[in-house]
């Protein structure tokens, strides 16, 4: 179904395409699946408490779950499949038309009919060019629409300047970077994410992922729960620390959450381990380290 449940709080044209202020609102949690003759970016504004779930589909088939972040860009006519927890949200819509496009800026953008799917965009020129567009919307002044079409001619360039930055990096992980993602897993306190890796090392979690899976085999959020478990591992067979400062100083929330995903990494609870591991230096189930090359 298209899910047309929010209400337009401001809206703009500009040369190639729509801009709209729209508030979310769910009271349960809700599926919708997006499937537009148009491509479109969204800004979020004031994000939902629990973050949206988004399955993309190619073909037949439907992606593994992605986590939506601050800008998502859709091509057109791709099928999203999204899963809201029930909450409500807020964010600036962009609606593009492709043929506008090229009459007023040029045919080089025909790119951005191919360019692909991105739930997580982390460019600070897009984000601040499309914040600016916000306070335009939100506050018109004089020369607002003059702006609006100038910074949105920036997002779009931004934009392809993205898509071709994230594909000319290669597909290959370099050893610096394992080697960075290791000492981030080794001295953040806590459990860093995928995100926040891929910021420190200056690229998408997309294309992390990408490279991360060619180069290890394994996934990096997987890579990131055994260095957790590993991490635990070495705090219950070398210390006496209470199992509810692990489960905190490990990253997670909550003893009990931490005693279910141990029980099924380890097949036995942590205090089981503990009292296993006493004079006893293997860990069941490990995984071979990622290679530091």
């Amino acid at each position: 179904m298209e899910c047309a449940d929010f209400k337009t709080e401001a809206k703009q044209c500009f040369g190639g395409g729509e801009l709209e202020i729209r508030n979310y609102t769910w009271a349960e949690p809700v599926e919708h699946v997006y499937c537009d003759p148009y491509p479109s970016m969204a800004l979020m504004i004031k994000p939902p408490p629990t973050p949206t779930k988004i399955r993309i589909k190619r073909g037949q088939q439907y992606s593994d779950e992605l986590t939506a972040g601050g800008i998502v860009f859709r091509p057109a006519n791709l099928t999203l499949h999204c899963m809201n927890p029930g909450s409500s949200f807020r964010i600036l819509a962009c609606q593009f038309d492709l043929e506008e496009v090229f009459r007023r800026i040029g045919e080089e953008f025909r790119e951005l009919a191919e360019a692909p799917p991105d739930v997580d965009i982390h460019n600070g020129r897009i984000a601040s060019a499309l914040h600016r567009v916000l306070m335009e919307i939100k506050a018109p002044s004089f020369g607002s629409n003059v702006l609006v079409e100038a910074l949105m001619t920036t997002v779009l360039v931004e934009l392809m300047r993205f898509d071709r930055v994230t594909h000319e990096q290669g597909s290959v992980l370099a050893s610096w970077q394992l080697r960075r993602i290791n000492e981030i897993l080794h001295d953040y306190n806590g459990l860093p994410t995928v995100t926040m890796i891929a910021d420190e090392l200056g690229m998408s979690g997309r294309h992390l992922n990408r490279l991360f899976s060619a180069a290890t085999g394994v996934t990096l959020s997987r890579h990131i729960a055994r260095n957790q478990f590993n991490s635990a591992c070495a705090l219950l067979g070398s210390t006496e620390m209470p199992l509810k400062q692990i489960a905190y100083k490990v990253g997670f929330s909550s003893h009990s959450s931490f005693s279910a995903a141990f029980v099924r990494e380890a097949g036995m609870s942590p205090s089981e381990f503990r009292r296993a591991q006493r004079g006893i230096s293997s860990i069941p189930g490990r995984d071979a380290p990622v290679c530091d090359h």
